[in-house]
């Protein structure tokens, strides 16, 4: 058999590799093989599988071939570089305010035309700013911009306690570092973002250090709020380089998130050299950048080389951002992991750092290799120096001598789209959580619009029909989806339909003629609270997998308990790769101790319960109260986009045609890049 698999290997015809293929699906050894991954397929059960294979043919010389050969069930691409990790501690976090005071605080501040970061035009600038520090002084001190202690997103309210808020806990964290601080969050602005900042730089001034990254090119309109606070930390970090270094991400090392026939008709050589030449006269002039690439990560790290015995290594990866407008007020998750995953976390990054210092731009000289070593030296795990015979920066470290492991002794596995392209784990990580999934699905999402996502999901409805799935998502809507407003829901409309209904049919005047649902999918919009000046966002981005009931009790009949939390969504272009992305996948079993805000849970646990309350509508008029069920055609057609379909059709589009058509549109889009390989 194994000679036979190698003539099929060396097959040059298409018909002869098919039938091949035929041959290795049907094959006792792969039915055998198959048969022990899908008895034990979590990390819990490695020593369970290694039983179930011992003494087959799997472990004579054709049997390895074979299995490695076929590489059964394995991802793309590397979901991380470091694998499963034991030994950590974990904490999930999912709540900060959204109540009538902190509205109220946060609409007083940007009523009407009012923006208290952008009001001073004196303090923009980098070298501005910079003028502000060499007088002693810091910016954003007036009278809308309160002490840390005063302001009220650090503080808890009556709804949730020390096990459960964001904001004051990051804000424990930062004054908590003992030698190292490193930031690199996609948004940071307003006056929390000017708060955290100044925590930040009185860190540096105490001895810690600290290194923030920022990416500068994607504001999505909110610069004025942003670039005023990531310029404070520019100035400070040229005024002291000694204690903190503050850089802008770099770019143009992702690939691009639109169809890839992008990169022949705009090089990044061209975009980088407009891009830069646009940053270096106007800092606020590019609201997004061109080819759909960005740093999207929402990361802290304390202490997180491990060269301290005093101070366990610490990391936070989620969802929040550090302003007014897209984080003081949004549902968000952060997941807060101590022990060797935290190290992970940091060591994932020094590619960032080094691209960053490499190539510099935002008001940063290019630093040499020399430069760059002193710089990352309390940073980097792994202690690398130049090799100029290999080309590149190589560890000189391999013991981590501080990084002791918990008594928690959570497994975790980082899951990444890096900066490079080098490794894109997030798709993988998330489509093998969900091919995993024995009885329970939760996707806990702002966003899910990627295809490959979404076929996994039904075809786990499919061929799975004892796993239930549960989806809420962010309405997209002002008022929660409630009702059929112009293209409300879209872009998370984009699927809505095949998630809700097994069976469809449209006739030829766009009318739904039969529709049967899905038994193990329900699909739901989280209602939003009313603000007056912003759109709270349900920003959360989250799977969980066999984990608890409404109830808080365990799934009968589970697997391991599974969460995956960070900062990629659920959409094309982010599982395309062409974002900077953290997530963690954690297991944990633990349920919960305690009751009320005091309560103590694991990390699922604590996901799970705060996502049943929302989901039950238990969640109180400061959370929105609740959800509701998604009816995946209330939205109407713009009259902009009908005018322009009704000529090409003689009629108005139905909301069921207009999906339709948008999914067309958009594959169409994509696979153009695929099929022009292909010939």
């Amino acid at each position: 058999d194994a000679t036979k698999y190698k003539q099929c290997q060396a097959q040059s015809s298409v018909t002869a590799k098919g039938d091949c293929l035929v041959w290795q699906s049907t094959h006792p050894i792969v039915k055998q093989f198959a048969d022990c991954v899908d008895r034990w397929n979590g990390v819990e059960s490695v020593p369970a599988l290694a039983q179930c294979l011992k003494g087959t043919v799997y472990f004579t010389a054709g049997g390895q071939d074979l299995v490695r050969a076929l590489r059964w069930m394995g991802p793309a691409h590397a979901v991380s570089r470091t694998g499963f990790m034991k030994g950590n501690a974990v904490q999930y976090f999912t709540r900060n305010r959204q109540d009538q005071q902190i509205r109220s605080h946060f609409e007083d501040l940007y009523r009407g035309d009012s923006d208290p970061v952008a009001q001073d035009s004196s303090e923009q600038s980098v070298d501005q700013i910079f003028g502000i520090l060499s007088s002693g002084k810091l910016p954003f001190e007036g009278p809308k911009f309160a002490s840390t202690d005063e302001n009220p997103v650090f503080q808890y309210n009556n709804s949730f306690g020390a096990q459960e808020g964001i904001f004051p806990e990051i804000l424990r964290a930062i004054r908590g570092a003992k030698h190292t601080i490193f930031v690199d969050v996609f948004f940071i602005g307003g006056t929390m973002g000017a708060d955290l900042a100044k925590e930040l730089i009185k860190k540096a001034d105490s001895g810690v250090k600290v290194f923030f990254l920022h990416d500068p090119w994607n504001g999505f309109g909110h610069n004025p709020e942003m670039d005023p606070v990531f310029h404070l930390l520019l100035a400070y970090s040229k005024q002291h380089p000694d204690r903190m270094t503050a850089a802008g991400s770099y770019l143009f090392a992702h690939r691009t998130g639109l169809p890839r026939y992008f990169d022949a008709l705009l090089p990044d050589k061209l975009v980088n050299a407009i891009a830069s030449h646009i940053k270096d006269l106007s800092p606020t002039a590019l609201p997004l950048f061109p080819k759909a690439k960005s740093d999207h990560s929402k990361v802290m790290v304390i202490d997180g080389a491990g060269l301290w015995a005093d101070a366990a290594p610490t990391a936070y990866v989620g969802s929040k951002n550090w302003t007014d407008s897209s984080g003081g007020m949004t549902f968000d998750e952060v997941a807060k992991v101590t022990g060797p995953a935290a190290v992970a976390v940091q060591d994932s990054y020094y590619w960032d750092f080094w691209y960053a210092l490499t190539f510099g731009g935002v008001g940063r000289q290019p630093m040499n290799n020399g430069q760059i070593e002193a710089a990352l030296s309390d940073f980097d795990p792994l202690a690398r120096r130049w090799d100029a015979a290999r080309g590149r920066s190589v560890p000189t470290r391999s013991a981590l001598t501080n990084v002791a492991a918990q008594a928690q002794n959570t497994t975790v596995r980082l899951g990444e789209n890096n900066v490079d392209g080098s490794v894109m784990g997030c798709l993988d990580q998330d489509v093998l959580a969900i091919r995993a999934a024995k009885k329970q699905i939760i996707i806990n999402d702002q966003y899910l619009y990627d295809r490959r996502l979404v076929e996994e999901l039904l075809e786990k409805a499919r061929n799975s029909p004892d796993v239930r799935i549960y989806i809420m998502l962010e309405p997209v809507s002002e008022d929660s989806n409630a009702t059929a407003s112009p293209l409300g829901g879209f872009p998370n409309t984009l699927y809505a339909d095949l998630l809700t209904y097994k069976e469809l049919e449209v006739n030829r005047q766009g009318v739904v003629t039969k529709k049967v649902a899905w038994p193990n999918i329900q699909f739901r919009w989280k209602k939003i609270p009313k603000s007056d000046e912003f759109h709270i966002e349900y920003h959360m981005k989250t799977i969980s997998v066999d984990g608890f009931d409404a109830s808080g009790n365990r799934v009968a009949g589970a697997g391991p308990a599974v969460i995956i939390s960070g900062s990629a969504n659920k959409d094309h272009m982010t599982m395309h790769g062409a974002f900077r992305e953290m997530q963690l996948e954690v297991w944990d079993n633990r349920g919960c101790t305690g009751s009320g805000i005091q309560a103590q849970c694991g990390a699922v646990a604590e996901a799970d319960k705060v996502f049943w309350w929302r989901w039950n509508n238990q969640a109180g008029a400061d959370e929105g109260e609740g959800s509701l069920a998604a009816d995946p055609f209330k939205f109407q057609v713009t009259p902009q986009l009908q005018q322009v379909l009704h000529k090409l059709m003689g009629r108005d589009l139905t909301p069921p045609e207009f999906l339709m058509w948008a999914r067309s549109l958009i594959h169409g889009a994509y696979e153009l890049e695929t099929n022009a390989a292909v010939e």
